[in-house]
């Protein structure tokens, strides 16, 4: 089982060119994915919370790119999620898309999550890690120790927070974890801080037809604010796996034996805005089924994008706000049940790298969950689908159908 990337775009076609050389075929699509017995329906919420997620930080990154992993903060939080409490685990599970479900469902959904993601194919690395980083002196409660150890592969590790190294620790480690890629995702650390529960992600992928890089050549892209700028744009002709109608233009690109690939959405007149709330309302798979191979044209800008911040109030937002605040937050479950203190998430902290280049794709991410205390000190035939315009990306597993990482590049030059 493994992992796909999908990027939505909202584009027009440009003046004809001359076409380069016919692209070897790409190899043919797998079957739509299918998740293991009970995982279809964690699938869909996972993905939704991702496309929510997207959606409430884009208004804001009009005139900026912006890329989340859903997984990334979900395996964060749901670590969190363990230590939860009453109205404060009830409002969690239901802004992540878990609602109903007892910690054990969660747990073993997500472990099922992080199984699927293993891969053996040589043209492609994903490494999915976990970890729990504890003040000196702070006793967990075995039981929250042992699920996140079992269920996310999330090992404790007793940090002095006081000292000027740990800062420097925990960075080094999302550093190590995601190739250099996320530098860092603490900046300090105060005396109320008690826990940093960190997920890191990484993924790099090599086309299975890649673009040749003597066609590619600048072009105008139109961001989402601002005139036209000259962008690297990649062109490839060939086969694809296709299809479209009066609203969108869809392609899939298959990195290594295929089980991964990147998905182009392509809008005719709407706005990546516009087909982020499409793909919320409808969801994102019925936008993927009934491609066929067909021949035609595909320009893609050339980008790299580094995004990030913090997603408090955008997961307030999303309807847990509860865990955010010191006077009603319950995270007890957390602590032995002798220890009388009040924990809360002080701060969620998201960053995310990718770059798509005529070779491949490299992309990483990271998530920082932060517990406090209360109180404490072509010519041919065929179609032609030109990006020149903002679009929206993600990376997918094909065989579960899980949304890894999404975004919106406004503008490829920023």
């Amino acid at each position: 089982t493994l992992c796909a990337l999908l990027i939505v775009v909202a584009a027009c076609a440009g003046p004809a060119r001359p076409e380069p050389a016919i692209a070897p075929p790409n190899p043919p699509s797998p079957h739509q994915p299918v998740p293991p017995a009970g995982m279809e329906e964690p699938m869909h919420a996972r993905n939704d919370f991702g496309i929510r997620l997207l959606a409430e930080l884009l208004p804001d990154t009009a005139d900026r790119n912006v890329f989340v992993s859903p997984p990334s903060v979900l395996l964060a939080l749901s670590m969190a999620l363990n230590g939860a409490r009453g109205p404060t685990r009830e409002a969690m599970t239901g802004a992540l898309g878990f609602a109903g479900l007892e910690n054990d469902e969660v747990n073993r959904l997500n472990a099922t999550l992080l199984a699927s993601l293993d891969t053996d194919d040589p043209d492609i690395e994903l490494d999915v890690a976990n970890a729990l980083w504890v003040r000196s002196g702070i006793p967990l409660a075995r039981e929250f120790v042992h699920a996140c150890a079992e269920h996310y592969r999330g090992r404790a590790e007793e940090l002095d927070f006081d000292a000027e190294h740990a800062v420097a620790t925990v960075n080094e480690w999302v550093r190590n974890r995601t190739r250099n890629r996320i530098p860092s995702i603490v900046e300090h650390l105060g005396r109320e801080d008690v826990l940093l529960l960190t997920n890191a992600v990484y993924f790099k992928a090599r086309w299975a037809g890649p673009f040749a890089p003597e066609e590619t050549r600048e072009q105008k892209f139109r961001p989402a604010a601002g005139p036209p700028r000259l962008t690297p744009m990649m062109r490839r002709t060939g086969e694809f796996d296709y299809r479209e109608d009066d609203e969108l233009q869809v392609i899939r690109l298959p990195y290594g034996r295929g089980n991964f690939a990147m998905y182009v959405l392509l809008s005719a007149e709407t706005g990546v805005d516009a087909l982020v709330a499409k793909v919320a309302d409808g969801g994102i798979g019925p936008e993927l089924t009934g491609l066929t191979r067909q021949p035609g044209r595909l320009v893609l800008p050339r980008f790299r994008v580094e995004s990030g911040g913090r997603l408090n109030d955008t997961l307030g937002r999303l309807g847990m706000a509860i865990a955010f605040d010191p006077r009603r937050a319950d995270f007890q479950a957390m602590l032995p049940a002798e220890i009388d203190m009040e924990f809360f998430i002080s701060e969620v902290v998201h960053k995310s790298f990718i770059e798509v280049g005529e070779e491949g794709t490299e992309a990483a991410a990271a998530t920082g969950v932060r517990m406090s205390m209360t109180s404490m000190p072509a010519e041919e035939e065929g179609f032609v689908m030109v990006c020149d315009r903002p679009f929206l990306a993600l990376i997918r597993n094909e065989a579960t159908g899980t949304i890894l990482l999404i975004g919106a590049v406004n503008d490829p030059t920023r």
